[in-house]
């Protein structure tokens, strides 16, 4: 991810790069989420994956300290629990792209700040109200998305 982003700043020749978001598995009732930032270095260049944040509410050890047949020997008490995640599933993508975007500039040396979006992402403007930059994120849409909503 490291090499992926130093790449991006050398295509865009600034630390001030271009991405955009691919979230898996976030839907109303999803237990598991994952935010993924990827380069957006155009047509012919391949996207690069620059950064990931898995979100989850579920922890497969939790449940079975309270289930009868399960020996507690089995389970220990400092286990190191999975769920990283309180909120809605709904909020997972925009909370783990908060995520990424805090962290960015002290592990990659890069801003993000153009988005090519899908026009449905709450997690771009989450992004842009809490202001992490001293910069405002610029929205560029994503002409198949807009073409695949159009009809």
């Amino acid at each position: 991810m490291t090499k992926a982003a130093e790449e991006a700043v050398t295509h865009f020749s600034s630390t001030d790069i271009s991405y955009q978001f691919m979230v898996l598995g976030s839907s109303f009732s999803s237990k598991n989420g994952v935010v993924t930032l990827l380069t957006n270095l155009g047509k012919r260049q391949a996207n690069k994956v620059i950064d990931t944040d898995i979100r989850t509410t579920y922890c497969h050890t939790c449940p079975q300290k309270n289930r009868d047949n399960v020996k507690l020997s089995t389970i220990t008490e400092d286990h190191c629990c999975a769920v990283n995640h309180q909120e809605s599933a709904g909020k997972m993508e925009a909370d783990g792209a908060v995520a990424c975007f805090k962290r960015s500039k002290a592990k990659y040396g890069v801003q993000l700040t153009k988005y090519l979006g899908d026009g449905d992402s709450k997690a771009f403007n989450t992004v842009n109200s809490m202001q992490i930059y001293d910069k405002r994120i610029i929205k560029e849409e994503c002409t198949g998305h807009v073409q695949k909503q159009m009809g």
